[in-house]
């Protein structure tokens, strides 16, 4: 919903901060459609208790919000580790390289991984290419 629109519905107006900060959050949270919500935003808008609860969504959000930032970085540096041991594999003809490169990454990753990087496909990776085509 826009600010306009909620406006129109309440018939009186607030502040862009207000309905950045509070409203519109509250409504993306809901299942409502405009009218809904804004029929009982007119009875409980103004709730200790609406606050709180939002609030506490918010501060949910926001550590959720952090916790898969950090975890896609941490996606980002498996997979790079990933690539590297399937480099050594290869450099090597380490087995345990290969299985540890595959754990992190998942065979799909570093069967595609090999093949864009022109490094040479193991049996793994030929019978996982084999299993796959459709």
């Amino acid at each position: 919903m826009l600010r306009h629109e909620y406006e129109t519905l309440m018939g009186n107006h607030c502040t862009e901060e207000m309905f950045n900060s509070k409203i519109n959050p509250l409504y993306m949270m809901t299942d409502l459609d405009k009218e809904a919500f804004c029929d009982d935003y007119k009875l409980h808008g103004h709730s200790k208790i609406l606050d709180e609860v939002l609030e506490h969504a918010l501060k949910v959000e926001r550590q959720l919000n952090a916790a898969n930032k950090a975890l896609d970085e941490l996606q980002e540096k498996l997979t790079f580790a990933a690539e590297h041991l399937a480099i050594v594999a290869d450099d090597c003809g380490s087995e345990d390289s290969y299985k540890i490169a595959v754990d992190l990454a998942g065979q799909n990753y570093i069967t595609k991984f090999k093949l864009r990087e022109g490094i040479d496909l193991n049996e793994k990776d030929k019978q996982y290419i084999l299993n796959n085509l459709s």
